[in-house]
C-alpha cells in the first residue's frame, strides 16, 4: 500500500528502464566511442612513446669521435682542409669505440686572425683554447708555427718562461722539437698521399696535453694516452715513409 501511494501520479513509462546503449558498428562510431572514453590515455601513451624514441635516437646519435683535436691556425681552415687533416690523422689512429671506423673530429680555432677581423670572436677563440688546455677537455692539439709562437708568448706572460702545456714524447725523431714538445710534419711527405692539402701550412705542430694539474681527470688521462699513441704512430709512419723514399 505504501508503495502504491509512493508511485501515485507517476507515469508508468517513467518506470521503464532505459534500453541498453547501442554498440558501435561502423569504424567511425567505434573510433568516436574510443576517443570519447580514452582520449587522455591516448595522449599519455603517445607522449611516453615519443620520450622513448627520443631517448633511443639520442643514444644512437651520441657517438663521439675516437679522437678530439683542436687545430689552431693563423687563417681559418676550409671544410675540405679539415677533412684532409682528419684523414691524415685517422690513417694512424685506432678504432677506439669499436664502431668499425676511425673518426677524428677537428675543431678549428683562429684567434690571431679574428683578433684583427673580428676581435670579439678572436677573444672567444682565445678563451676557448685556454679553457681546453686548462681543463683537459681536449688533449690533442695542432698549431701552425705563427699561432703556436703567438699563443705560447701569451702563456709565458702569465707563467714562467719556457712553460708548456704539452707532454714530452718518447721519440728521437729529427722533426720533434723537444724544447717545445711538439712534432712538425714539415718533412713528412706521406701527407701528400691524402691530397694536396690545399693551403694548409707547411709547418704544422702536433702536441698532446700533459695529464697533470687540472687536466689529470680519468677521461683526460685516457685521452692523453690515446693522443700520445696516435702521435707516436704518426711520427714512426713519417720516418718509415721518408726511409722508403
Amino acid at each position: 500500500m505504501a508503495r502504491g501511494m509512493a508511485l501515485a501520479g507517476v507515469d508508468p513509462s517513467e518506470l521503464t528502464p532505459p534500453p541498453p546503449p547501442k554498440k558501435p558498428k561502423t569504424f567511425k562510431e567505434k573510433w568516436s566511442n574510443y576517443w570519447y572514453h580514452y582520449k587522455t590515455h591516448t595522449f599519455a601513451a603517445l607522449f611516453l612513446v615519443f620520450l622513448c624514441v627520443w631517448f633511443v635516437c639520442d643514444k644512437v646519435g651520441d657517438n663521439p669521435a675516437d679522437y678530439q683535436v683542436v687545430a689552431v691556425t693563423e687563417l681559418p681552415l676550409l671544410e675540405e682542409e679539415i677533412s684532409q687533416l682528419s684523414s691524415y690523422l685517422a690513417a694512424n689512429g685506432e678504432d677506439l669505440d669499436g664502431d668499425g671506423t676511425v673518426e677524428v673530429k677537428i675543431e678549428s680555432l683562429v684567434p690571431s686572425y679574428y683578433d684583427v677581423q673580428a676581435p670579439t670572436v678572436g677573444r672567444a677563440d682565445n678563451d676557448k683554447l685556454m679553457a681546453y688546455l686548462t681543463t683537459g677537455e681536449k688533449m690533442l692539439f695542432v698549431f701552425d708555427r705563427v699561432s703556436h709562437d703567438g699563443f705560447m708568448k701569451k702563456v709565458e706572460d702569465v707563467t714562467e718562461e719556457g712553460y708548456t702545456f704539452f707532454a714530452e714524447l718518447p721519440t728521437a725523431a729529427a722533426d720533434y722539437h723537444v724544447d717545445e714538445r711538439v712534432w712538425s710534419w714539415e718533412n713528412d711527405n706521406a701527407r701528400t698521399l691524402f691530397s694536396t692539402f690545399g693551403d694548409l701550412p707547411d709547418e704544422l705542430l702536433f702536441g698532446v696535453r700533459a695529464p697533470v694539474g687540472t687536466a689529470s681527470g680519468e677521461q683526460s688521462v685516457r685521452d692523453h694516452k690515446n693522443g700520445e699513441a696516435l702521435l707516436l704512430k704518426l711520427i714512426a709512419s713519417a720516418e718509415k715513409y721518408a726511409t722508403k723514399n
